[in-house]
């Protein structure tokens, strides 16, 4: 303003590192032959108030003059290093998310990639062009296709959408990527535009693919481990009717006395032993039925007092 530029010259208010610039500027500008010629610079200056502010300078010589004007652009500065901020913060958290946002104009064959897509999809800014057919020929043969026909039904039904599709990466690698998007539409109610994000969901999708095999193989072994119960129970349970009914025939001497009084004890044994054996594997028997959802549960009425 011009309170600032009262106590001041022009060479006080540049800043120093901006001075010779500035003066080389004018320099080169009152050399020139012909007239109104002009340039224009920006430099860090610092006011009255010794408060730094960028001021564009634009120089124009009319005859054998230099007039010149200065715009404060602090504001402007401010709010573009504040964009840039933003614009960085966001960069880098699609990075972390493994994320990146598209957009498509209805008619066009161009879809505008933002810089983590190239990543995801392995390609190069500057050899890579994103096309409709470019991004459909990275598609995984078994989705191709996809891509056209939800984008269709979008701008029919003008709703949002979403898809997953496995794309192959220039270097043969096979990646999963989840599509999400929204339709833009225009004052006479058509969709002018899809836009969207893509994010490379191919970890998330291997560890769920890992965790349903590991409890696919558990369920596999449980159940074979259940089956393999319930086979050996009804093995064992044949034999040990067997030796526990020829015991208890001996004990009682069915078919004759034993000779010996010693062997009575024994066999008394055998039976015992058998018995408590044979009720083991009926415990693993209902266990088996338990698990496999196949046990019937009996009721019956008991008096506690």
């Amino acid at each position: 303003t011009i309170e600032d530029l009262s106590t001041k010259t022009l060479a006080d208010l540049l800043h120093p590192e901006y001075k010779n610039a500035f003066f080389n500027g004018i320099q080169s500008l009152n050399e020139k032959e012909e007239s109104d010629s002009h340039i224009s610079l920006d430099a860090y200056c610092i006011d009255a108030g010794n408060k730094a502010k960028w001021i564009e300078w634009n120089h124009k010589k009319v005859g054998n003059k230099i007039y010149s004007t200065g715009r404060d652009l602090t504001p402007l500065k401010a709010y573009k290093d504040s964009l840039k901020r933003q614009e960085k913060k966001l960069s880098e958290a699609e990075a972390i998310g493994h994320i990146g946002q598209w957009e498509w104009s209805v008619g066009s064959e161009k879809i505008t990639f933002s810089d983590q897509l190239y990543t995801i999809f392995g390609i190069e800014q500057k050899s890579f062009r994103p096309t409709l057919d470019s991004i459909t020929m990275m598609i995984h043969r078994d989705d191709s296709g996809r891509m056209t026909q939800v984008f269709q039904r979008a701008i029919i039904e003008q709703n949002d959408y979403d898809m997953d599709f496995r794309i192959i990466r220039p270097d043969g690698e096979m990646r999963y990527i989840r599509c999400e998007g929204r339709c833009e539409i225009d004052a006479e109610d058509d969709v002018i535009a899809l836009y969207g994000i893509m994010q490379d969901v191919t970890e998330t999708t291997q560890k769920e693919r890992d965790l349903r095999e590991a409890k696919d193989s558990v369920e596999r072994a449980y159940a074979a481990k259940s089956q393999f119960l319930a086979n050996m129970s009804h093995e064992l349970r044949t034999p040990l009717n067997a030796i526990i009914g020829f015991s208890e025939m001996m004990e009682r001497q069915l078919l004759g006395p034993i000779g010996t009084p010693k062997y009575l004890e024994y066999i008394s044994g055998i039976r015992e032993s058998g018995e408590h054996l044979l009720d083991l594997i009926s415990d693993i028997l209902d266990m088996s039925k338990i698990e496999a959802g196949k046990f019937t549960l009996n009721q019956d009425s008991i008096n506690l007092t």
